[in-house]
């Protein structure tokens, strides 16, 4: 009987041992990281900003860890240069999750840092500094990605952005 016991109290102090060992191996673990700073050349694009920020804040997801990608294009036209159209996709996204996309680039608005695609760098709505800003990443593991962020479309007709369409988060009232 007393060897039954011991044997039980060994694998229960085995398996506690282990389980403290694989909370520990998952820890999570923090890296710096310096991402290049823009400024915005078009003030429209924050009246933009407030109004996709004045609106998420009805979904349930929303909070201070999420924050904002953005990602310029140009659909060219057709028939000539000036007819191409200026688009801006713009997409809620949690902030720890775009820390580890490796071409973004970055700017504050309203002491809040947003994102903009690497690709959108040759954007006539973005200029490039040579001031980089340090974020400290935290490296978790991710068992189920977020991906509850709603999504916008938007057009430059000249003067604002304007709407084309709005993929609503199913978190969203």
């Amino acid at each position: 009987m007393k060897t039954r016991s011991f044997i039980s109290t060994i694998l229960i102090l085995n398996l506690s041992l282990f389980a403290v060992k694989a909370i520990l191996s998952f820890e999570d673990k923090y890296f710096e990281r310096e991402i290049q700073k823009i400024v915005i050349n078009d003030s429209t694009l924050f009246k933009t900003i407030d109004s996709i920020i004045l609106n998420e804040m009805s979904c349930c997801y929303y909070d201070s860890s999420k924050t904002l990608i953005f990602s310029f294009f140009r659909l060219p036209s057709y028939q000539s240069e000036s007819d191409s159209l200026d688009v801006i996709s713009v997409e809620v996204i949690d902030k720890e999750r775009v820390l580890n996309f490796e071409e973004i680039l970055t700017f504050n608005y309203k002491n809040h840092f947003y994102f903009v695609s690497y690709r959108s760098s040759n954007s006539k709505f973005i200029t490039r500094t040579s001031e980089k800003v340090k974020f400290v990443k935290i490296e978790k593991l991710l068992l189920n990605e977020d991906d509850s962020g709603s999504r916008y479309l938007f057009y430059y007709n000249g003067s604002n952005f304007e709407l084309i369409r709005y993929s609503k988060s199913i978190y969203c009232e």
